[in-house]
């Protein structure tokens, strides 16, 4: 029994021999993000509408520079974003109510350009999404009194794209189309 118990602890590889090991061993850190995002029931994919190619680390900054609704008091950030192709990120929410916020609030731009953003399920392929709209609200400030008439703004807002709807306001002259 001693001379068995013996030659089993010669067996066992040293702890340092393990460490090296481990610490030599690679994992592709974005297929682990992948396999995270793929099994998440609040996710969305994101095409940026840009001149050149934003690596996913920089659209990562850019999403947490304008979405910081999204920081928990202790510095954790409520969502994972990964590359999917050259400027079509994947993102990961923690909850329903934080995807929300981000896909009903407002458009959103990184570093001034456009990320048209679509509620996403594993079971479609990100590919089958449209991306060719986004709503927009628009603000018509300090416009001379003549332009001030629900059609003007319609017919200010049509240059831009579909108009929904034109919010008249009830005082002032701040006028909305969405």
């Amino acid at each position: 029994m001693i001379d068995h118990i013996l030659t089993m602890a010669h067996q066992q590889p040293n702890v340092h021999h393990l460490t090296n090991q481990m610490e030599s061993t690679s994992i592709d850190e974005q297929s682990t993000v992948r396999r995270v995002i793929v099994h998440s029931t609040h996710a969305a994919v994101g095409k940026l509408y840009a001149n050149g190619e934003l690596l996913p680390k920089a659209a990562e900054r850019a999403a947490k520079a304008a979405w910081t609704h999204l920081q928990s008091p202790e510095c954790n950030w409520r969502f994972i974003l990964i590359g999917l192709d050259p400027n079509i990120y994947a993102i990961r929410f923690e909850n329903e109510d934080d995807q929300n916020s981000i896909l009903y609030g407002t458009a959103w731009n990184f570093y001034n350009n456009l990320v048209v953003l679509r509620a996403w399920t594993t079971s479609r392929n990100y590919h089958d999404l449209d991306f060719s709209s986004q709503i927009f609200r628009m603000e018509f400030k300090r416009l001379l009194p003549e332009f001030l008439t629900e059609e003007m703004i319609r017919l200010f807002a049509e240059i831009v794209g579909q108009v929904i709807d034109v919010e008249v306001p009830k005082s002032g002259t701040k006028f909305r189309a969405l």
